[in-house]
């Protein structure tokens, strides 16, 4: 898809598949906005899941827009010393400035992990704003104390000596880890080379140490009234965080896609299944009529009881 970079105050957006639909509203196009997680960025949160196969067919519907967190870019200059980054909240208000900037209207949101939770308080600040939420891995709670006390001795290190291998375990970790079994090295070799080479550690630092200093919004995530589809891996180290943000949504508009055998990277682990998943979502929402997929792989949504509970997911699937 074609796209351009502009710059909303300290955040860079990316706009793509714009050319040819300069009559959004007439033609019926609608507005993904997505927010990556930390460690990653538009292109290696969400290039090769958009481009695949199933999800192509929204490339005439839709205009996406990436915004990229305040010094995420690749190429990125150092911010100065005395530079505060942004809090999650803030950052939430950013997305804000972003759809008042180019008069987005019933946007869908698209969030993976430090971005999921972006998007959430977002929509909690501006409940009439989303149409509808897409949340890969989300966390609602704080993080945990020794959670908290690794990224600061990771920080330290990004800023003292740049990609160490400890701090591009701490990342590989964060985005492949898994309970049982290794991630694919050769996507993990791909993933190190364009951390290493595309972000810039000291802002990387910035971001890791304000998402890791987020306040607790469990109990609030009750509130947000636009549907959400949250996509959670089971070996996943964010599944029990994932579920538990669930577990407060509302069930009457909200569901969790369960990915069986997958960790924390459900968009590059299992593309068909997340792609029928966020199809079937898009579909619900009302914005485009009936979507295929090549094929059918029993992609289920469930409206909700955790694993402990009876759970009995509501079965939907995409015509093929």
């Amino acid at each position: 898809m074609s796209e351009r970079v502009e710059k909303v105050g300290d955040l860079t957006v990316i706009i793509e598949g714009e050319e040819g639909k300069e009559d959004v509203k007439s033609k019926g196009i609608n507005i993904l906005l997505t927010f990556h997680d930390i460690g990653l960025n538009h292109k290696t949160c969400f290039e090769k899941f958009l481009n695949h196969e199933d999800m192509k067919q929204l490339h005439d519907r839709f205009i996406v827009y990436h915004i990229l967190a305040p010094g995420q870019e690749p190429g990125a200059e150092k911010f100065s010393d005395g530079y505060q980054y942004p809090s999650m909240d803030n950052l939430a208000d950013s997305v804000d400035s972003v759809v008042e900037h180019f008069g987005l209207t019933d946007v869908v949101g698209f969030g993976v992990g430090a971005g999921a939770n972006i998007l959430a308080r977002y929509a909690l600040k501006h409940p009439s704003k989303p149409l509808g939420l897409i949340l890969v891995e989300p966390s609602a709670g704080k993080a945990p104390l020794l959670e908290k006390a690794e990224e600061k001795i990771r920080s330290w290190q990004l800023e003292t000596k740049g990609f160490s291998e400890q701090v591009n375990h701490y990342f590989v970790h964060h985005h492949f880890g898994k309970k049982h079994g290794k991630p694919d090295m050769a996507s993990v070799d791909e993933y190190i080379k364009t951390l290493t080479d595309c972000f810039n550690p000291h802002n990387l630092a910035l971001f890791v140490h304000a998402y890791m200093q987020r306040s607790d919004i469990t109990h609030e995530v009750k509130n947000i009234e636009c549907p959400v589809l949250v996509i959670n891996g089971d070996l996943s180290p964010h599944h029990k965080d994932s579920e538990k943000f669930f577990s407060h949504l509302n069930k009457r508009t909200c569901n969790i896609l369960r990915l069986d055998d997958c960790g924390s990277d459900p968009l590059d682990e299992k593309p068909l299944q997340s792609a029928e998943g966020v199809l079937l979502f898009i579909q619900g929402l009302g914005l485009v009529p009936t979507l295929r997929t090549r094929s059918m792989s029993g992609t289920s949504l469930g409206s909700g009881k955790s694993d402990d509970e009876d759970n009995t997911n509501k079965e939907q699937t995409v015509q093929a």
